[in-house]
């Protein structure tokens, strides 16, 4: 792989989902990006061209992977983000709608949620409602290796 372009990793990731959209226009689709969560917590893109700003301002719908298994204690001011879901998910939904305020993104934004061990359906349900709070309906389950019970 060559960087004909000599283009950072966010301007080559941004110019590609720009170029995507206007050739699936025709078509009329949305077109949608999965993120690392770990550069928004971090407030910094970890040098791997995820700047959120940058990609929420071309796509239609943006799905950052806040998985709370996969934070460390004291991410974002919560102790231990695995143990409290609904803030995990609260505390970075509101992160990025300050995000994508202060961008002026119109990007829809559709959160995936840890729906794998050991989250079972009230960590789930815990999630949903940290994200419903902060302001948002739409949400995506990562059911990876199986939570068991009701959803």
């Amino acid at each position: 792989m060559k960087n004909t372009y000599d283009e950072s990793k966010a301007a080559a990731i941004q110019g590609f989902l720009m170029y995507a959209k206007a050739e699936l226009a025709p078509y009329e689709v949305y077109v949608a990006a999965d993120v690392f969560a770990w550069p928004i917590v971090a407030d910094d893109d970890q040098d791997i061209g995820q700047f959120f700003p940058a990609i929420a301002g071309v796509v239609d719908v943006i799905s950052p992977m806040p998985y709370a298994d996969l934070c460390s204690d004291g991410a974002m001011g919560i102790e231990k983000p695995v143990e409290q879901p609904k803030e995990t998910l609260y505390k970075f939904s509101s992160k990025v709608d300050s995000l994508m305020k202060n961008t002026g993104s119109n990007a829809q934004y559709r959160t995936w949620t840890m729906a794998y061990m050991p989250y079972e359906a009230k960590e789930i349900k815990e999630e949903i409602k940290g994200i419903t709070e902060a302001g948002y309906q739409g949400y995506l389950i990562w059911y990876g290796n199986g939570a068991s019970g009701d959803i």
